[in-house]
């Protein structure tokens, strides 16, 4: 479940390694056949790829990451719950969604199923700890007090909204500005944090930077 932090955050190293791994190593590798390894992730999804990054054995293998409203910071006043009636407007959803269908496919912006969605849900959750307070604590810990954004050394690509409300574009740039590497941002000036990650820009950039990343990889 992308709910339960501890484990997606232990987990991502493992697929890389199973992915990427040289036969026969204990190491991640970038001396592997096949396409480059970019990581990309909407709200707790991008600070998963962020956290990967951050780790020496990670990094070597990954060629970039794509962060789309990341959740390194966090506001509780109440504010993102009005945020998420504002994007209830039928013509902005469905530009968003027709635009987007060509490059993800149906499957791509269409959420799992409830039923699915329960079946998945760590037990922490199930014996009643709150997702918000455990999301809270697990990027503060992560973000604010480890630091862990200064040792990202690969190319990012950074999605924010100016009107997010749960995760503050002002609260997300103190954090994201310690990334060292080359940083590349893009501000969406009329959406918010649930709203982003259906705008046109992201797959288009997404693919410039991806080449550009690629380049600088194998010029």
């Amino acid at each position: 479940s992308s709910l339960d932090m501890q484990a997606a955050s232990r987990s991502i190293p493992l697929v890389l390694h199973k992915l990427y791994g040289e036969a026969g190593s204990t190491q991640l590798s970038p001396n592997r056949h096949g396409p480059l390894c970019f990581l990309m992730g909407h709200a707790a999804g991008a600070a998963y790829g962020l956290l990967a990054a951050s780790r020496a054995d990670c990094a070597k293998i990954i060629a970039g990451v794509i962060a789309v409203s990341p959740t390194v910071n966090t506001c509780h006043d109440g504010s993102f719950r009005r945020e998420r009636w504002t994007v209830l407007s039928p013509a902005a959803w469905i530009k968003d969604f027709l635009g987007v269908v060509p490059f993800y496919g149906l499957s791509g912006v269409m959420p799992p199923s409830a039923k699915k969605q329960m079946r998945t849900f760590p037990i922490r959750l199930r014996i009643g700890i709150d997702q918000e307070v455990q999301l809270a604590n697990f990027v503060h810990e992560t973000f604010a007090q480890r630091r862990v954004l200064q040792n990202v050394k690969t190319p990012v690509l950074w999605f924010h909204g100016a009107r997010d409300k749960r995760v503050p574009l002002e609260r997300a740039l103190s954090l994201m500005s310690e990334i060292p590497s080359a940083l590349f941002t893009h501000v969406d000036e009329k959406r918010g944090h649930t709203r982003l990650m259906y705008a046109a820009e992201i797959p288009s950039y997404a693919a410039k930077f991806i080449h550009t990343c690629a380049n600088l990889r194998h010029p």
